[in-house]
């Protein structure tokens, strides 16, 4: 949350991509207040077969909604086999969070370069410098 909070005073706009069973992401977003959070949230269980990461149009739909271009924009997330290669696509920065859990998200697999974050942190404040260096 103090990260959210950090964009939202230096006025970056935000957003939540999310995959999963949409009433369960829904859920959790109420739970967690993170709608009055950010700028825009988008399901992609909301959207039509196919538009779920890895593919570009959810990212697309979030650049259009905060109108922000591709170049302009930070994807921030943790899973290779999924989130990165939308963005990678359209020309955005992506940063992946290693969180170093106790179980991983996926078996360690060598992703191809159009998989892979352009940098990688240990957590959000490392993320954070590379925002300020954009």
């Amino acid at each position: 949350m103090p990260f959210i909070e950090r964009l939202d005073e230096t006025g970056i706009k935000s957003a939540i991509l999310t995959d999963g069973k949409s009433c369960v992401q829904h859920a959790k977003i109420d739970a967690l207040d993170l709608a009055s959070k950010v700028n825009f949230v988008l399901c992609t269980d909301d959207l039509n077969d196919g538009c779920g990461k890895p593919s570009p149009i959810p990212f697309q739909i979030v650049l259009e909604r905060l109108e922000v271009a591709p170049n302009e924009a930070v994807y921030i997330a943790d899973d290779e086999r999924k989130d990165f290669a939308g963005p990678n696509e359209l020309g955005m920065h992506s940063i992946k969070l290693d969180r170093k859990l106790p179980y991983p998200l996926a078996a360690n697999v060598a992703y191809p370069s159009t998989h892979r974050a352009g940098s990688t942190v240990y957590n959000l404040d490392e993320a954070w410098r590379i925002l300020e260096k954009l």
